[in-house]
């Protein structure tokens, strides 16, 4: 995915969009892998699962690896939008909390 030179507010645009998209396409076992950024991104914060979400983006960011230009936008722009909502609740994940860092792979 390109991300070229765009404003904050462009990149979260881009990245919902982006993750809208995966949902729709990727079968039910997979959808999961993407909707805590989503819910994140997206502002959801009337989600049952929205404190659960950002502690899955809270872990996202302490251990994924950046590779190209487009992971480190998707990295800021979640860090910019976390930053604003520090909510969160220990929670029980319901995938291998490790299969959230492969959301990069995806977006690409």
């Amino acid at each position: 995915m390109e991300t070229g030179n765009f404003s904050r507010n462009e990149l979260r645009e881009m990245f919902i969009q982006r993750l809208e998209h995966l949902i729709h396409i990727n079968p039910p076992s997979r959808k999961e892998r993407f909707l805590p950024f989503l819910i994140v991104l997206a502002g959801k914060t009337g989600d049952p699962r929205y404190g659960e979400s950002l502690n899955i983006v809270r872990y996202f960011l302490q251990n994924a690896m950046l590779f190209t230009k487009g992971d480190e936008d998707f990295y800021r722009t979640l860090r910019s939008v976390l930053t604003r909502d520090e909510r969160g609740n220990p929670c029980r994940w319901e995938r291998s909390i490790q299969d959230y860092l492969k959301v990069v792979y995806d977006l690409r």
